[in-house]
């Protein structure tokens, strides 16, 4: 098999890539797909093929759909928007593609509002191939950071607000109107056509370089590049170098020393890093403490495995700084635990008793449940007062008349 790594994403053209992946039996396709050792280009780097073969399996011959997430959170990174302009008929193509591997009839190529120019290409390219084999809809997000997570996407689609939802059941099993569906990113399907046709192993990624450099832009790098020669290509950096950010928002920075830093899958898990967005979600709880991590000193890996102790050193510590939680102040609460209403009540009345006892409310005591009958009234409170009669003669009497 042909092992071209050469960076050509964004100019390479695979044509007849539809009518090649439609002649080959599915598994010699699924199988074509996994010698390239493609993966998810949006951050997590997870095998396309597996993918492909679960949705299918949880299909089972019905329904399923295709979703090309092409939303570009980020705005400082157009990735998406830039591989569409550039090379809209391969995205088309990979849509086409995967809904073929996958038995799909309904596909999405989800976008950001504000992607004008990459939905006008994208149209040019669904209306210039009239054998796609599959319904191609063009889908705008809302805007804003959380619409391009996958649940929060599948949840517009669905004609809800972006909220995202936890998983498990993950969109291959439930994912839109409750089917199977492929959720991946626009460069990840692009790579398709490519391997359909030539076998070509996907060995590159396209990058957002910014920040203090040269020449900012849209690049597409083979992977193991170092990172200090990516900031070479884009004409190096044109103040101190004090550290370098990758993987977007919820990404991380590694030092100015770490330019040696090979950039791939491996080596930037190790660190602790991704070659795309990361799931916010992750980093929301991490904030709050629950995998505590080892900050590494500068030339050591990231350790990734949590603490032992909530708060305390783990065995072997040498003194390293730990990202924890603040420690809790009093005694943890249920949020909605609520007082009965006998019990708030009583806890009124001694409010009142100790803070104003003469003037407290007595009203409160006979709106007190039937358990509390309060202080028993003497026996004289309780005896009837005789009432004098009134005489004919009496003054009251003659003005009443």
């Amino acid at each position: 098999m042909p092992a071209s790594t050469a960076p050509r994403l964004l100019d390479g053209a695979a044509a007849g890539a539809l009518a090649r992946a439609r002649s080959l039996e599915l598994e010699e396709l699924l199988a074509i797909v996994e010698r390239s050792g493609l993966r998810g280009r949006g951050g997590a780097g997870f095998p396309l093929v597996e993918k492909l073969r679960t949705v299918r399996r949880n299909a089972a011959g019905g329904e399923a759909y295709v979703v090309a997430n092409g939303y570009d959170a980020d705005p400082g990174s157009p990735l998406a928007r830039t591989l569409l302009g550039r090379s809209a008929a391969n995205v088309i193509a990979g849509i086409a593609i995967a809904a073929h591997a996958v038995g799909a009839k309904s596909a999405y190529l989800y976008l950001h509002p504000e992607a004008t120019d990459a939905r006008a290409a994208a149209e040019r390219a669904i209306a210039a191939d009239g054998e796609l084999g599959v319904e191609i809809e063009i889908a705008l997000g809302p805007g804003g950071f959380m619409g391009g997570e996958e649940s929060a996407l599948l949840a517009v689609l669905e004609s809800r607000r972006a909220m995202a939802r936890q998983r498990p059941p993950y969109p291959a099993s439930q994912g839109l109107r409750l089917r199977p569906t492929l959720v991946s990113s626009v460069e990840t399907l692009a790579w398709l056509p490519l391997v359909a046709v030539e076998q070509a192993r996907a060995g590159t990624k396209l990058v957002s370089v910014t920040g203090a450099v040269t020449r900012p832009g849209v690049y597409e790098v083979t992977l193991g590049t170092q990172l200090g020669d990516i900031l070479s290509e884009a004409g190096g950096t044109n103040a101190k170098l004090k550290g370098i950010h990758v993987g977007g928002p919820t990404g991380g920075i590694l030092g100015a020393t770490r330019t040696g830093t090979r950039f791939d899958f491996d080596d930037l898990r190790a660190h602790g890093l991704g070659p795309g967005a990361r799931d916010p979600r992750r980093y929301l709880h991490r904030e709050r403490g629950r995998p505590a991590l080892r900050v590494p000193r500068e030339g050591e890996l990231r350790d990734l495995r949590p603490l032992p102790g909530r708060h305390g050193p783990s065995d072997g510590d040498t003194g390293e700084r730990v990202l924890r939680s603040r420690p809790p102040v009093g005694p943890r609460v249920a949020r909605r635990a609520r007082r009965s209403h006998g019990a708030f009540l009583s806890l009124r009345l001694r409010h009142h008793r100790a803070f104003d006892p003469p003037h407290h409310d007595a009203r409160v005591r006979r709106r007190l449940p039937d358990p509390y009958r309060g202080e028993e009234m003497s026996g004289g409170d309780l005896r009837a007062r005789p009432v004098p009669a009134l005489r004919n003669d009496d003054p009251a009497m003659r003005g009443s008349a």
